[in-house]
């Protein structure tokens, strides 16, 4: 495979490697049940280069003509237990037969034993291939082993990191049924902590009994190991990139993972661009009165440079963040911000402005996104109220509503990704629009919304042209991303959005449209984006297309 770097050198040919990748490849065939299967190679010739075509005949795989699993009897197994040992199998009647399915329905069906109780359980028996008929048939006789409970649990590799804290995270207890699903489901609770490299979890079973002696009428116990290897407690991050709104920009943190113990983090950060810059304080609590339950208290100081105003904004909040019901999150919290407006361009009637407001934050999410840096499937929705009230500390009274939901659908090679946002600010208890300070209104327009648009430029304007926001918003994203060769990806994308004066002001007819395509280059350094966005249709005074550039990366 040729470097990613342009000044290395490429490859050198060699027939014989390429006749063992060839090897390779039909055994990666015929492991999945195409027994079949060949592979041949063709070289063109340019000049000092060679290119190489591998042609692939599968040929009709092997299926499943029979498949017999023979379960003991006895009261180690509940009669309705037993059928959901054996529901929706692998390698079912039908099913293609190769070494691979073979081995994972297997793996399959003693995990779904040790998940019951019985972690020593053999199978026995196998797979007779009939390569002329192209069918086999799995015969397995199943000796389910002694039942088996977990045991005492030791921790080990612990430096500064106090046990009872991995302990807790644990979701069984000594004298539980062994279950495989408690062990792996302890260890990514335990690494989630963030305080190590590595966790793994060993279940160690007991000296076997002597032959001739009296076999344990209860139920075997299984020692538990839980291996760790410590992060360092304190770190540093640093990431810059470059953007065509924010143009430079720069972020330092210094993030302490067990701050006074108890797995407390404190992360302590500050960041530089043309829009924001400032500094911002977090300390999180896990575990915060009860064990699902997680504390977050924030600080920070920050200074807004918009196209139409400056704001310098100081705040803290209090949030409690807890799982419902998988994969739903909800969010409770209350931030109290004091905020200076200078340098309004915009002819808005609030005129510039001292704001304080006292805010209470309430959301509901629900995540089934795959990956968060490269999504390919899944759903993200969040559901947020925001009451600003006199009650709570504000100087002025409204009501912020959002929601956000994001989906990502695979398309062979690609993905469809689509974005709906809304959002509306209701002024109460007599306030109106006026009141409601212009750092908190809805904005659009730019790399992130509209790509047709620059920065903040969709929505209302004041009869200099500076935005001046809006209490209801409307984005909308459709956009296709694919592979294009290696580390290049291609996108296309049609955004639809609107910010109206009003509330609740949602108007079909004031939707602006922009569509065009796009580039992310994935290098080592960071990652490269280019988009090209053509509106639709556009208000007077706006240039049809924008070109929007950035680049990320962190160290």
């Amino acid at each position: 495979m040729p470097s990613f770097w342009p000044w290395r050198a490429r490859p050198v040919l060699d027939e014989e490697t390429l006749r063992e990748d060839l090897d390779r490849i039909v055994a990666f065939y015929r492991d999945r049940g195409y027994y079949e299967a060949q592979a041949e190679y063709a070289l063109e010739g340019h000049g000092r280069s060679v290119r190489i075509e591998i042609r692939v005949r599968e040929g009709e795989p092997v299926r499943v003509s029979e498949r017999e699993v023979v379960l003991p009897e006895g009261p180690w197994l509940a009669t309705e237990e037993k059928g959901e040992l054996l529901a929706a199998l692998p390698l079912a009647p039908g099913a293609i037969f190769g070494a691979d399915p073979y081995r994972e329905a297997r793996e399959e069906l003693l995990r779904r034993l040790a998940n019951r109780g019985h972690p020593a359980a053999r199978i026995e028996g196998g797979a007779e291939v009939d390569l002329a008929a192209r069918s086999a048939r799995v015969h397995w006789q199943v000796d389910p082993g002694p039942p088996v409970r977990f045991g005492a649990v030791s921790v080990e590799g612990l430096l500064g990191v106090e046990q009872e804290l991995v302990l807790a995270e644990l979701v069984f207890r000594q004298g539980d049924p062994f279950s495989q699903d408690a062990l792996d489901r302890s260890q990514k609770k335990v690494y989630e902590l963030g305080l190590f490299r590595s966790v793994s979890l060993q279940a160690r079973a007991p000296e076997p009994v002597p032959e001739g002696a009296p076999v344990p009428a209860e139920p075997r116990q299984w020692r538990v190991a839980v291996r760790v290897e410590e992060r360092p407690p304190r770190s540093v991050r640093v990431g810059v990139g470059y953007g065509s709104e924010d143009q430079f920009r720069a972020r330092i943190s210094w993030l302490h993972r067990n701050f006074l113990g108890r797995a407390r983090s404190l992360e302590l950060a500050a960041k530089y661009s043309s829009l924001v810059a400032g500094v911002e304080g977090r300390v999180t609590q896990r575990r915060f009165l009860e064990p699902l339950l997680r504390l977050e208290a924030d600080a920070s100081a920050l200074r807004e440079t918009e196209p139409s105003f400056t704001a310098n904004r100081a705040g803290v909040g209090l949030t409690l963040i807890r799982p419902i019901l998988p994969p739903w999150t909800g969010r409770v919290g209350y931030r109290f911000e004091l905020a200076d407006v200078t340098d309004l361009d915009a002819l808005d009637p609030s005129g510039a402005e001292s704001a304080r407001l006292g805010t209470l934050k309430l959301a509901l999410e629900r995540d089934t996104v795959d990956d968060k840096v490269a999504p390919r499937s899944g759903t993200h929705l969040e559901l947020r109220a925001e009451p600003t009230l006199g009650a709570l500390g504000s100087d002025t009274d409204f009501v912020t509503l959002a929601a956000e939901g994001r989906a990502f659908l695979p398309v062979g090679p690609a993905v469809l990704a689509l974005r709906l946002r809304l959002g509306a600010i209701e002024p109460v208890f007599g306030s109106d629009r006026s009141d409601v300070p212009i750092f908190k209104r809805f904005f659009s327009g730019g790399s992130n919304s509209v790509r047709g648009f620059d920065y903040q430029e969709l929505g209302p304007r004041d009869a200099n042209g500076e935005p001046l926001g809006g209490l209801t918003l409307t984005e909308s994203t459709a956009e296709l991303r694919f592979p294009i060769w290696r580390f290049l990806e291609g996108v296309t994308f049609f955004d639809a959005g609107q910010v109206a004066r009003g509330p609740f002001a949602f108007d079909p007819d004031d939707l602006y449209y922009s569509a065009g395509p796009g580039l992310r280059v994935r290098t080592p350094l960071g990652a490269l984006g280019l988009d090209w966005g053509y509106l639709l249709r556009r208000p007077p005074g706006v240039d049809r297309w924008r070109i929007h550039f950035s680049v990320e990366s962190a160290f």
